[in-house]
């Protein structure tokens, strides 16, 4: 919130407290309210922000975030977040979303569902050289996603990698397994113990 002015004098709270209030103007709907100084300089909002409508897809980091909304976001980060584990083996190398994706997730599950979507299954790019279009993709099970990957040679290096990324506690194992090219099950694998000792 933007301040107009703040007052001179101060004047008792509710609670007893000498106060110093000022007039702020509101960033979101433009109301001028007078709020103790500073709290006023803290708020993001008169408090509008608390009836405005939530996104179309309604899902918060509280509530149950659905399997293909999870998927959405994921692919995003892999491409657009500098700082996600995977973007170094797809938004450095050019794996770009359509715009209608990137916007809507409702455009996406629209997508998704006309087009064989179910639970379960993974987004996969038919050519690995491409982004994630509607004419390059398609959903397939965790075995005929691990296929149609660039194969990927393992070394006890890259074992030691997996175990210590995993061991930070920052990555899940679907992350880590992109970063590698390997599928997820290999991953599990590793950290347990039953794959490069």
């Amino acid at each position: 919130m933007r301040r107009i002015k703040r007052n001179t004098k101060s004047r008792l709270s509710s609670g007893g407290n000498r106060v110093v209030y000022g007039l702020f103007k509101c960033d979101y709907c433009g109301k001028i309210v007078e709020l103790d100084y500073s709290t006023g300089r803290r708020q993001k909002s008169c408090g509008c922000l608390k009836y405005r409508p939530r996104p179309k897809h309604g899902y918060t980091s509280g509530g149950h975030i659905p399997p293909l909304y999870n998927t959405w976001r994921a692919m995003k980060q892999r491409c657009l977040c500098g700082n996600h584990p995977s973007y170094i083996g797809y938004g450095t190398n050019g794996i770009s979303i359509c715009d209608e994706w990137i916007d809507s997730f409702e455009t996406f599950a629209k997508w998704a569902e006309a087009n064989g979507y179910k639970e379960g299954l993974m987004i996969d790019r038919i050519d690995n050289e491409k982004g994630y279009f509607p004419e390059n993709c398609r959903w397939v099970t965790a075995l005929e996603s691990g296929r149609n990957r660039r194969s990927v040679k393992l070394s006890k290096q890259m074992a030691d990698e997996i175990r210590f990324l995993y061991a930070t506690g920052k990555y899940y194992q679907y992350e880590i397994a992109e970063k590698y090219g390997v599928c997820q099950q290999m991953v599990g694998r590793i950290v347990n113990g039953k794959a490069w000792r």
